[in-house]
C-alpha cells in the first residue's frame, strides 16, 4: 500500500492538475479579450502578491537553495507559458490540452536518460495506455500541425525540465518559499517580455468579464495549482505525478466544452477513458501484486 504522505501528495496533484485543465479555456477567453503577455504577467504579479505574506511566516527557509530552486524553476517555467501564450492563439484550448500532455512520455524518457531512473513495467503500461488515449483524441492519422500546435508541443518539451527541477530541488519544508519566488520570477519575466513587445499604444479594455477571467486564473492554475505542484510532487515520484498529469486535458477539455463550445467528439471520450485508465493502472498493479505476494507467503 501507498504511505498516507504519497495519496494525500496525489489527491492535491489531481486538484493541481484541474486548475491547469481550466486554464486552457479561461486563457482562450483572455486572449479574446486583452494581449496575452499582460495577461500573464498581471497574473503572475497577483498571485505573487497573494502568497507574498508567507514568506514572512516561511522566513527560517528562506536560503540560498529555497532561491536558487525558485529561481531555477521560475526561469524554465516562462519559455513554457510563453509559448502556451502564442500556441493558444493558433488553435482549440482542447487540442492545445492534448498536445502538452505528451510530456507525460517525455518525463521518463528524459528520466531514464539523464538519471538513470528505470521505468517499471505498470509506468511503461500506463504510458502507453496514455499515449494510445491522445492519438485517439488527437485523431494522429488526420493530424496536421499548424503552428500554434507545433508551438504547444514544444511547450510540453519544456515543461518536462520544469517537473524533473521540482523533483530535484523542492522540498516540502521549502515548498511554499520556492513557489513565491517562482512566482515573482514568473512576473518579472512576463513583464519583461511585455515592455519588449507591447504595442506602442495599449489601452487596457476593462470588463467584469476580463475581471473574472483574471482573479480566477490567478487563484487557480497560478496560485493553487502552482502551491500544490511545488509543495506535494516531491512526496510521489516524477513518473507518477506525470501519470495524474495525463488527467490535465479531459480537465481542459470538459471545461472547452462547457464554456467555449467546442465539440465533444467520440474520440475524446474513448481517448480520455483510455487517460483515465493509465493513471489508475500503476495502482491496480500494486493491489494486486502486493495481495498476489501476501497469498503466496507460506502460513507459520
Amino acid at each position: 500500500m501507498l504511505p498516507r504522505s504519497q495519496i494525500k501528495a496525489e489527491f492535491f496533484l489531481v486538484f493541481a492538475t484541474l486548475g491547469w485543465g481550466i486554464n486552457y479555456p479561461l486563457m482562450k477567453m483572455g486572449l479574446q479579450l486583452e494581449q496575452g503577455t499582460w495577461f500573464l504577467f498581471m497574473r503572475f504579479l497577483l498571485s505573487f502578491l497573494l502568497l507574498s505574506p508567507l514568506l514572512w511566516l516561511h522566513r527560517q527557509y528562506i536560503n540560498r537553495h529555497s532561491f536558487k530552486a525558485g529561481l531555477i524553476c521560475g526561469l524554465i517555467f516562462i519559455p513554457c507559458v510563453q509559448l502556451m501564450n502564442w500556441g493558444l492563439h493558433h488553435t482549440t484550448a482542447s487540442n492545445a490540452g492534448f498536445i502538452f500532455a505528451l510530456f507525460i512520455l517525455w518525463v521518463p524518457i528524459t528520466n531514464a536518460l539523464f538519471f538513470k531512473t528505470p521505468i517499471s513495467n505498470p509506468i511503461k503500461v500506463s504510458m502507453a495506455l496514455g499515449i494510445v488515449g491522445l492519438a485517439i483524441i488527437a485523431q494522429v492519422h488526420k493530424l496536421h500541425l499548424n503552428m500554434g500546435d507545433l508551438a504547444i508541443l514544444i511547450c510540453s518539451l519544456g515543461y518536462t525540465f520544469y517537473i524533473l527541477a521540482l523533483d530535484r530541488y523542492s522540498t516540502p519544508k521549502e515548498s511554499t518559499v520556492i513557489t513565491v519566488i517562482q512566482l515573482l520570477v514568473l512576473s518579472i519575466g512576463c513583464m519583461a517580455i511585455y515592455g519588449v513587445t507591447k504595442p506602442e499604444i495599449h489601452h487596457i479594455n476593462w470588463s467584469w468579464q476580463l475581471i473574472g477571467i483574471l482573479v480566477l486564473s490567478t487563484l487557480l492554475p497560478s496560485t493553487f495549482a502552482t502551491w500544490a505542484q511545488t509543495r506535494y510532487q516531491p512526496d510521489t515520484t516524477p513518473e507518477r505525478a506525470t501519470l495524474i498529469f495525463n488527467l490535465e486535458p479531459v480537465f481542459a477539455t470538459i471545461f472547452a466544452v462547457w464554456w467555449l463550445h467546442e465539440a465533444l467528439t467520440i474520440n475524446m471520450l474513448i481517448g480520455g477513458s483510455l487517460i483515465l485508465a493509465a493513471m489508475v493502472w500503476p495502482n491496480l498493479a500494486e493491489y494486486f501484486h502486493h495481495h498476489k505476494f501476501k497469498k503466496n507467503q507460506p502460513l507459520s
